[in-house]
């Protein structure tokens, strides 16, 4: 009998999910959730204040990394634009240029929705 590779990988969770001890729900594949019952670190209040300003600190670099992107975006739709007027312009460094621009734009767009 010949089996695919998903077939395989299928199976070879599912044999992963009976071996383990206490069952699925005892740790993720990826380690231990962060809840305050499964971690002793998040059960004091040093370490909620921590946790808490580090998320903070991840959330100001990810919104300063947007502007950033979106300055960047918005510089490169003016430059083509102007470039375009003028018609110095080979078409394939045209597409290029609009390959960069939508690139950045659907970067853009995915840390938006917290993708990144």
């Amino acid at each position: 009998m010949k089996l695919s590779v998903s077939s395989v990988a299928v199976l070879g969770l599912l044999t992963i999910w009976l071996i383990l001890p206490e069952g699925p729900q005892a740790q993720s594949f990826f380690g231990a959730s962060n809840s305050p019952a499964n971690n002793p670190y998040m059960r004091s209040e040093l370490g909620r204040r921590m946790a808490y300003e580090q998320a903070r600190a991840r959330s100001r670099q990810r919104q300063q990394q947007l502007v950033s992107d979106t300055d960047k975006l918005i510089r490169l739709v003016k430059d083509l634009q102007i470039d375009m007027r003028n018609d110095d312009m080979s078409p394939s460094d045209l597409s290029r240029r609009a390959a960069e621009i939508e690139k950045l734009a659907r970067s853009v767009q995915n840390s938006m929705k917290g993708d990144s």
